[in-house]
């Protein structure tokens, strides 16, 4: 039943049964906190190693699919600046896991490839060593004693007595050494989750490792990420596009505004505009012929002032017949 229950859940919704009981329902939206944004551009990494050393504990966000469908149909840009940030925080925890399992892949590689740590020899062999450092520390101090008191000869049994003692620590030591390479050369590193295998491992020991959670989960881990990378650029892209158009949809709402602005204006006010556009256009007017006066080349100007005084002088001489026309008359 419970199975059952959460399966509608994730299809329509936890509050589905509330439609038409007089209940008023929120628009549950993909943004909500509640809701994995892991689960929403990729995958949900708590799903992935359930009962493993690796165990993240059960997801307490939703992992709805009415969410996810919700979510891949948005068109607007509001949900592709949602989405890049969701691809940011599930390549975080992502990288965070895989670079756990990749230090843990090196140590191990470094292991089987270099010298053994004392604390990794046989304890059998461990044991004997110890007891000849034990045996060496005593020996010493009875050279001391001996030494001063000017025992020469048992002093220099007692020397050699301690470098036997050394050399046997020295071999106990190289095969310790030996036991432990001879077991590592028969071991690999697994590069995908970082677990130890024998090389002579059998087929269906092999089979059963690929096939198991830690194996099955990193891989998918590293395939994950790399095609977050890709869609993050896609969406950085998909952004810009959005944003250029929204830009331009601002314009041409801007003028779009403008224009009602001006239908709306009275009768009076419009001839008020109208006479403004028209002193526009004669200062406009005048601008340009001064334009043309001030380009005029000397030549020209020259020539102008020419015909500037003939012009002045014909106006002079017919004023002066026309003068004398009128003395003539009033004689």
């Amino acid at each position: 039943m419970d199975a059952l229950r959460n399966t509608l859940d994730e299809l329509f919704g936890r509050d589905r049964n509330t439609i038409g009981k007089g209940k008023v329902k929120r628009k549950e939206h993909y943004s909500d906190p509640e809701v994995c944004k892991y689960f929403l551009v990729s995958l949900c990494p708590h799903d992935l190693f359930p009962n493993t050393k690796c165990d993240l504990g059960i997801c307490n966000k939703r992992h709805d699919d009415i969410f996810k469908k919700m979510f891949d149909e948005d068109p607007s840009l509001e949900k592709a600046r949602n989405e890049r940030r969701y691809i940011a925080e599930t390549m975080r925890i992502i990288e965070s896991l895989l670079s756990t399992v990749d230090s843990k892949i090196k140590t191990s590689r470094g292991k089987l490839e270099g010298s053994i740590p004392e604390s990794e020899r046989p304890r059998e062999i461990v044991e004997k060593i110890e007891m000849i450092d034990r045996e060496i520390q005593l020996k010493l101090n009875e050279v001391e004693i001996l030494g001063a008191e000017g025992r020469l000869e048992e002093t220099e049994q007692l020397v050699l007595e301690i470098e036997k003692l050394k050399l046997k620590k020295e071999e106990l030591m190289q095969i310790g050494d030996g036991t432990n390479l001879i077991n590592n050369k028969m071991m690999r590193v697994c590069e995908v989750c970082g677990a130890l295998q024998a090389i002579n491992d059998t087929d269906r020991r092999l089979q059963t490792h690929l096939e198991g959670k830690l194996h099955t989960g990193f891989a998918i881990l590293r395939k994950e990420i790399a095609s977050l990378k890709n869609r993050k650029e896609k969406v950085n892209r998909t952004i810009e596009e959005l944003e250029r158009e929204e830009a331009d949809k601002d314009r041409k709402r801007s003028r779009s505004r403008n224009r009602s602005k001006e239908k709306k204006l009275s009768p009076s006010r419009k001839k008020e505009k109208e006479k403004e556009k028209e002193k526009d256009r004669e200062k406009e007017k005048e601008r340009e012929k001064s334009k043309k006066t001030r380009s005029r080349s000397p030549s020209e100007k020259k020539k102008k002032s020419k015909k500037d005084k003939k012009d002045d002088k014909h106006r002079n001489g017919g004023d002066k017949h026309e003068s004398s026309g009128r003395r003539h008359d009033d004689r």
